[in-house]
C-alpha cells in the first residue's frame, strides 16, 4: 500500500519514530505517516504500568521534533482513533 513511500527512522527525545512519506506540497498533502512512538516500527521507553513514558504531551513533541526533521515547521494534523 505504501511501497512507493519514502521510509525513515527519526530520532526524537528518547524514541526512534519511523516514518513513511509520499505525495507533494505542504503536508497533509504529502502524507506523513508516523509510528507512534513504542508503537509498530518505531521505539519507545520500556512499557510500565503507569506508561509513564507514553504521555499524551510526549507523543505530541515527538510529532514536532519529526515534521522538524523533515523540515515542516507548519503543518496540518489528521488523526483517527
Amino acid at each position: 500500500m505504501f511501497d512507493d513511500f519514502e521510509q525513515r527512522r527519526i530520532h526524537a527525545g528518547d524514541a526512534e519514530i519511523f516514518v513513511c512519506r509520499g505525495g507533494s506540497g505542504l503536508p497533509l498533502f504529502t502524507l506523513v505517516i508516523p509510528d507512534l512512538r513504542g508503537y509498530g516500527e518505531s521505539t519507545g521507553l520500556e512499557p510500565d504500568s503507569e506508561h509513564l513514558g507514553y504521555p499524551k504531551r510526549a507523543m505530541a513533541q515527538d510529532i514536532v521534533e519529526v515534521m522538524s526533521a523533515l523540515e515542516s515547521e507548519q503543518f496540518l494534523l489528521a488523526g483517527h482513533g
